[in-house]
């Protein structure tokens, strides 16, 4: 009798983390997708791109990102959005200056930098980052 009931209260618990994951997402999309559409007039592509989202919570001097040795398959689908000056960047085909700040306003940002992942519109995933080219080479290399 127990482990019926176990199994199924291990397959219910499975399905309701697995429905609250896609729900978070769900809701993180919404929102991301506001932001694309209020502040920069566009919308996230159906094919799989990535957002590296840095707000200006740290310091200003100590970020300065360069995507010269990137993949040019992947700068091109690579979108790069700060609060910080586009001087703190280089090399990056898709760079956007969020000069309202609302990037800030972005719950799940959480005043860290974040690395989307997208495909067909919606997100895909949300990860914070620690290790920006390490990290997004390992994603486009799982994602190809």
């Amino acid at each position: 009798m127990k482990k019926p009931f176990l199994s199924i209260f291990l397959i219910f618990s499975l399905l309701a983390t697995a429905c609250h994951s896609n729900n978070k997402n769900s809701e993180i999309s919404d929102v991301f997708k506001t932001y694309l559409k209020t502040t920069f007039k566009t919308r996230i592509p159906q094919n799989r791109h990535y957002y590296f989202l840095v707000p200006s919570t740290q310091c200003g001097g100590c970020n300065f990102y360069d995507g010269k040795d990137l993949d040019s398959a992947l700068n091109e689908n690579l979108t790069i959005i700060s609060t910080f000056p586009t001087t703190n960047f280089s090399n990056f085909k898709h760079l956007w200056e969020d000069t309202s700040k609302q990037l800030l306003n972005l719950a799940f940002v959480n005043y860290t930098n974040k690395l989307l992942v997208t495909k067909g519109g919606e997100v895909q995933s949300v990860s914070m980052v620690y290790n920006f080219y390490h990290q997004l080479d390992s994603l486009y290399r799982q994602n190809r």
